[in-house]
Parts: structure tokens; C-alpha cells; sequence
């Protein structure tokens, strides 16, 4: 069996780069090489948003103002 050849670590960050809108390839190239991993992190982690439900929140809110008027 013939070993593998090595990849430069800046072409696969190239690659990297190009995957950055795809989160599930990132997350698999994330899996595939530990070198590869900070680069696919960068990428995978840049934005994260945390979902806030307003209307569950204001709706909690409303239902313990409720109590304490009782």
C-alpha cells in the first residue's frame, strides 16, 4: 500500500477557506486531521447566534404577574 501524500497545511487551509459557508463539511474536515482542525473551527464557529424566544419570555412574565395579583 502506497502512503499518502502530504498536503501542505496552507493548501488545506486554502480549502478550508473555501468551505467556510458549509457547516457540515467543516465539521467533517474537522474530524479528519487534528492540523486541520483550528482552521475548521475558525470557520465553523465565526457565528453563532443564540435563539431568544420573546414571546415564550414575555408570555412567563405575563403568567407571574398574573400570580402575584391574585
Amino acid at each position: 500500500m502506497r502512503p499518502l501524500p502530504i498536503l501542505p497545511i496552507e493548501l488545506v487551509e486554502h480549502i478550508l477557506d473555501h468551505l467556510s459557508n458549509d457547516s457540515h463539511a467543516l465539521s467533517s474536515c474537522a474530524l479528519v486531521c487534528r492540523a486541520w482542525l483550528p482552521r475548521a473551527h475558525f470557520h465553523r464557529f465565526a457565528h453563532i447566534s443564540l435563539p431568544i424566544a420573546p414571546p415564550l419570555v414575555s408570555s412567563r412574565r405575563d403568567k407571574l404577574h398574573h400570580l402575584i395579583r391574585q
